[in-house]
C-alpha cells in the first residue's frame, strides 16, 4: 500500500502543511521588527506569519488537498 514515507498517496489521503512554531516565531518577529516594534501586537504578527508560511506550503505542493 502506497505510504507518505515512499512518497505516494493513497486514494483520498492528502498531506496537511503546518510550520513550525519555530518558523512561525522567527517569521512573526520579523514582521514585528519590519513594523517598527509596536507594543500589544504579538497575536497580530503570529497569525499573519501562520498564515504567510502556510500559503507558501501550500503552493509548493501542487497536489495539496486534491484527492488522488
Amino acid at each position: 500500500m502506497p505510504s507518505a514515507q515512499d512518497g505516494t498517496r493513497a486514494p483520498g489521503e492528502f498531506i496537511v502543511a503546518y510550520p513550525t512554531e519555530e518558523q512561525i516565531r522567527k517569521r512573526a518577529f520579523e514582521l514585528w521588527e519590519l513594523a517598527g516594534k509596536p507594543e500589544g501586537r504579538e497575536d497580530e504578527f503570529w497569525r499573519q506569519a501562520q498564515r504567510e508560511l502556510q500559503d507558501a506550503e501550500e503552493r509548493c505542493d501542487p497536489n495539496k488537498g486534491a484527492d488522488i
